[in-house]
């Protein structure tokens, strides 16, 4: 998700929720949309205010922020839980972050490597990486290339269960300088993924942590998984450091006096694990907690109801709502879909669906009408516009394609009904909650332009389960499936949706390319993009494919998904963006005195 920062097209949009209500302080602050981001509407115009002075930030305090869960462990490698990266966030400095507007900073590297810096070769198979000079681990031992070689070796080891290995698997070798501040990088192919993947990462990602080395030298690679440093043997390189972790209630961080950056304006940050949105906004209110971080998307209206509160809302990059449609027929995958391999009738589906609808009337107006899955990243198409609610134009096209109503409403051509089944998730929590509501306006929405959709709610656990216990997800028995897909993703994630290669089968059971999307011309482009180090080739092979699935549609985007942070109004230095999230930045944080007293 991650290009060179002379790649980047310009700062991502980043929007403020204004909560104009009586006696509630409301944050203002915007970064400015640039061309990357034009081709989306902003989802909320906020409101101007008056400047006010900015106060001189205070040092020292405590911060109690709310996690939605508990880490699972403080091991990078081992994890890609959301409220593991928060965590890590905070105790650990990445090589490369990326900040708010969608640049890259780098944190332990003196720069980014690009080819106009010589940091990549002009084949792509050489990186240069330059460790910064007298940077120590929390334990104050040294911190440079002979970590980042570790790292690589022990994620790459057969031996060790790495949640994931892609991006550390095309690396051939790693050789050190003498002083070990700098690594080069030999790759077995050029990668056009390895930014993304290995060395800088944003909100929802580990990329760009390392593993200390000098930590393990005494054991075998597959005990490290096992070690103390998943929890409170964490050493690490960030702002703060672990002082205590309470096994299901909460981890105590405190100033880490070896931090190579500006030392940390607060003294210390507790991470409290609570789950239930309704508590952490009771919480807010009542100032046992300072902050409540990634809210569900409904909780945007009983906010209303907080005074001394700041909301920030901002855009997940990549992240939509949308509903998968099966181009196969569920019964016999061999065989094209009766309905949903007509394209026209997948015209008429997107046409004749009022998103916008969605957007103002669920979300309170402060979303977008989805475009593509690579909304608010630096690769969205500013060419692409939403498609507009024209329920005449989808009854138009459904005629010329032969589809005529009957006597109940319903279309057909020759024997075939314009019916099927949309599946969706069963469950009482805001977002499955939502995710129905959704589904009943498509099925009203439908039913005006002939098509009969027949909403299903199902467990999570039937659409997930592998394929012998009969997962819909494995074996692809849906007609159409709206499945919440609200964390941040990017160019691997989009390939592995659309790339005809990424379809389930008995080989590839966790196939993403659930639609049976079939694209000569995608598959070619992305096949090239994975092995395409250049930023601007890059971008040109992305829009190839990122039109052709818009055109095609073997999904309807819905609308974007947003992160939802809420803090008090004394919290200051808080700066999420659509890539980089909340928590890139902790070391800025701080609690203006005089406004927290009480």
């Amino acid at each position: 998700m991650l290009p060179s920062s002379r790649s980047l097209r310009a700062a991502l949009l980043v929007f403020t929720l204004l909560l104009l209500i009586p006696a509630c302080v409301v944050s203002s602050s915007t970064t400015t949309p640039t061309s990357s981001a034009t081709s989306i509407p902003n989802p909320a115009s906020p409101t101007a205010i008056p400047l006010t002075p900015t106060p001189k930030p205070d040092k020292g305090g405590t911060l109690v922020a709310a996690l939605p869960a508990e880490p699972d462990t403080l091991n990078f490698t081992l994890s890609d839980q959301p409220s593991t990266i928060d965590a890590l966030s905070v105790l650990d400095s990445r090589m490369i972050r990326v900040r708010p507007d969608g640049q890259l900073d780098p944190q332990l590297l003196t720069d980014v490597p690009t080819m106009q810096n010589d940091g990549i070769s002009a084949d792509g198979l050489t990186w240069v990486l330059h460790f910064r000079p007298n940077v120590k681990w929390s334990d104050e031992e040294a911190l440079d290339g002979r970590d980042f070689r570790f790292t690589w070796k022990t994620i790459t080891n057969p031996s060790y269960p790495a949640q994931s290995r892609a991006g550390w698997q095309d690396i051939s070798s790693i050789a050190l300088s003498a002083d070990y501040l700098t690594a080069t990088i030999t790759l077995a192919r050029p990668s056009g993924t390895l930014l993304e993947t290995v060395l800088a990462g944003g909100g929802g990602s580990t990329a760009g942590f390392l593993l200390p080395a000098h930590l393990f030298t005494e054991i075998p690679v597959a005990e490290i998984a096992r070690s103390s440093y998943g929890d409170t043997g964490h050493v690490g390189s960030g702002p703060f450091k672990i002082a205590k972790w309470s096994e299901g209630d909460q981890i105590v961080a405190e100033r880490n006096d070896n931090f190579f950056g500006p030392q940390a304006r607060l003294d210390r940050i507790v991470l409290r694990f609570q789950s239930d949105t309704r508590t952490v906004m009771t919480n807010l209110s009542t100032g046992e907690l300072d902050l409540g971080v990634d809210l569900s998307e409904t909780s945007v209206v009983d906010l209303r109801q907080i005074q001394n509160i700041n909301a920030e809302i901002t855009p997940k990059a990549g992240a939509i709502e949308m509903i998968s449609l099966n181009l196969d027929d569920p019964s016999n995958l061999s065989q094209p879909h009766p309905v949903l391999s007509d394209l026209a009738v997948r015209q008429a589906l997107i046409y004749g669906f009022n998103r916008q609808h969605i957007v103002d009337e669920f979300l309170l107006g402060q979303s977008s009408v989805a475009i593509t899955p690579l909304d608010y990243t630096q690769w969205s198409d500013d060419s692409l516009k939403p498609y507009p609610f024209d329920p005449n134009k989808a009854r138009q096209i459904l005629d010329d394609d032969g589809w005529i109503a009957q006597s109940d409403g319903v279309r057909a051509k020759d024997t075939v009904r314009l019916s099927f089944r949309l599946t969706v998730v069963q469950g009482d929590d805001p977002q499955a909650v939502l995710g129905q509501r959704i589904a009943k306006e498509f099925v009203t929405d439908m039913a005006t332009i002939g098509v009969q959709v027949q909403e299903a709610a199902v467990p999570v656990t039937q659409i997930t389960a592998d394929a012998q216990s009969g997962g819909i997800l494995a074996n692809r028995s849906f007609d159409a499936i709206d499945l919440e897909n609200d964390q941040r993703s990017g160019m691997l994630e989009f390939d592995a949706r659309f790339n005809s290669a990424g379809i389930p089968s008995a080989n590839n059971s966790n196939g993403l390319n659930i639609s049976g999307y079939r694209s000569a011309a995608v598959d070619s482009a992305l096949d090239s993009l994975n092995s395409t180090p250049d930023p601007t080739a890059q971008m040109s092979l992305l829009a190839t494919a990122q039109r052709a699935v818009y055109q095609d549609l073997p999904v309807i985007p819905i609308y974007n998904h947003f992160e939802v942070d809420a803090s008090r109004s004394y919290v200051n230095g808080l700066k999420g963006g659509p890539i980089s999230g909340l928590w890139w930045n902790t070391e800025e944080w701080w609690i203006n005195h005089d406004q927290a007293a009480p």
